[in-house]
């Protein structure tokens, strides 16, 4: 038997490293409050924020400040979030 311990596959190993204070995004998939008054589910935002990482919780968990509408839980699995990107000077809003 070989000591040597073995490394994670790449497609499970996190490769995008988030700070606390970093602006994210929330994936709505899974969220029911999102769906009250819409009709269909193609209509819906994919992801809504941007939020602020308030903790590092686990390398897969962070703890998000969350307004009071969004009703989850503030603990979220790091492949709920997508880093933010704001918009670019003198992009057109639309």
């Amino acid at each position: 038997m070989s000591t040597q311990t073995r490394s994670r596959p790449k497609s499970l190993q996190s490769k995008v490293l988030h700070k606390v204070e970093d602006l994210v995004i929330l994936s709505t998939k899974d969220l029911k409050y999102q769906m009250v008054g819409r009709r269909t589910e193609k209509l819906t935002e994919r992801f809504i924020g941007s939020y602020k990482i308030k903790k590092i919780v686990l390398s897969n968990a962070v703890e998000l400040e969350l307004p009071s509408i969004v009703k989850i839980h503030l603990v979220v699995n790091v492949s709920r979030i997508q880093r933010y990107v704001g918009q670019v000077e003198g992009q057109r809003k639309e």
